[in-house]
């Protein structure tokens, strides 16, 4: 059996259970319920910069982490997950995603039952980077899932609604997660995150088919994905560095340059993830049937820049820009997930959408490692929030001139694909 073949008989497999097409209306309930199982395990996987950044007032008061350092906790989970992401990816191209997702979620209980436990902020940085193992594999596999069961002319809006469990996280962090640290302190409240982590994992199983094992591949030459994935990595980096040291420091700068209490300042977040609940399956769906991927990239990170100078500006022209700008931020930075993705899908196919959602996600957490700390550094060495926005503007600046220096192609349909997922 060949590699096409295999992916063809795994791909049957799942087919089996809840269908080929989308919209069956036999197949709808259980087709609603797996896609509520992929949105859930985005929104849990990828939690943790959220949730520090929501709680970042009691870990500065209770552990005396220094307001310059906390960027460093969150840049900690996505160091481990810019490493993994390629392995990652590949590893889920030869698994189940069934099993891959249950390893998953494990590991994100895991990570959030120890950084409870955590004595100090040495401890906190060191465990932070057990979420960076459910980050990594967070896009793999559940892009794989969707490439394996949904046909192509509607993954575009199925990987937005997907891919918006994020921003549902970070409004749950921003909104709950202040109020339970204040009720039961922060250790219970990332405590309830692990216990929600071990509940989608028994809902996963339950819920989605377990399809055929996949065969055996044979050793050779690693493929190579196409040269638009890897500058959909480049784009990603830079989105990533601004968009993760927004999260990590919205909430403090509200409070100390803005003078607005912790619960104020995890609604500001709170913001940022609405803006993008509902823009990213707008925006993978307007990719898609338009095929201009460049164009929207481009439009998506200057939109970014302008909502960043909002916040710059807040202090000067009212509390009105940092709602704006978070919004606009959540609207346009956070809603790469959904475009650049559902290109790297299409550009590599199925037989590589594992690995290709790991190589671009690799590029997203190496921003995430590096723009928090970059921040921290910048307010440590100016002593005003102002550099820190001004670098987060500058870095969404060079995402849209990696898309304009070298122009992406129109993402091909996958070969893979039969006629009729057309």
């Amino acid at each position: 059996m060949d590699h096409r073949s295999g992916d063809v008989e795994n791909r049957r497999g799942v087919q089996e259970v809840i269908g080929d097409k989308f919209g069956d209306p036999k197949t709808r309930p259980r087709q609603a319920a797996v896609i509520a199982v992929l949105t859930a395990t985005m929104a849990l996987a990828m939690l943790p910069p959220f949730a520090l950044g929501a709680l970042g007032p009691y870990l500065v008061e209770d552990l005396g982490v220094p307001r310059a350092a906390l960027g460093t906790a969150v840049g900690a989970t996505y160091a481990a997950a810019a490493l993994l992401s390629p392995t990652l990816g590949r590893l889920v191209d030869s698994r189940r995603a069934r099993s891959s997702l249950a390893a998953l979620l494990a590991c994100s209980s895991a990570a959030f039952a120890a950084l409870s436990l955590a004595p100090d902020f040495t401890w906190l940085v060191g465990l932070a980077t057990l979420g960076g193992i459910a980050a990594a594999a967070s896009n793999p596999v559940t892009n794989k899932l969707v490439a394996s069961v949904i046909s192509e002319r509607r993954r575009g809006l199925v990987m937005g609604v997907k891919a918006s469990g994020v921003q549902v996280g970070a409004v749950l962090a921003g909104l709950l997660l202040p109020v339970a640290a204040g009720a039961f302190g922060w250790r219970a409240a990332l405590q309830l995150v692990a216990a929600a982590s071990l509940g989608l994992l028994i809902t996963g199983l339950w819920v989605l088919p377990a399809g055929r094992q996949r065969h055996k591949e044979k050793r050779g030459p690693r493929p190579s994905l196409p040269g638009p994935v890897l500058r959909l990595a480049a784009y990603t980096f830079f989105v990533g560095g601004g968009l993760s040291a927004a999260i990590a420091y919205l909430p403090l700068y509200a409070d100390e340059a803005l003078g607005l209490d912790g619960a104020v300042g995890g609604a500001v977040l709170s913001a940022l993830g609405a803006g993008g609940l509902l823009s990213r399956p707008v925006w993978g769906y307007l990719s898609d049937r338009t095929g201009r991927v460049g164009a929207v990239l481009v439009g998506l990170a200057g939109a970014a820049v302008f909502s960043a100078l909002l916040i710059w500006g807040a202090g000067a022209n009212g509390t009105w820009a940092l709602w704006a700008g978070a919004l606009g931020l959540g609207a346009s930075a956070s809603a790469w997930n959904a475009v650049a993705l559902l290109a790297a899908v299409k550009e590599a196919g199925p037989d590589l959408a594992g690995y290709a959602s790991g190589v671009v996600s690799s590029g997203f957490f190496a921003g995430f490692v590096l723009g928090p700390p970059a921040f921290g550094l910048a307010l440590g060495a100016a002593g005003a929030y102002g550099i820190g926005w001004a670098l987060v503007g500058g870095q969404f600046a060079l995402a849209a001139a990696v898309v304009l220096a070298r122009p992406q192609s129109k993402p091909r349909p996958s070969p893979h694909v039969s006629g009729s997922d057309r």
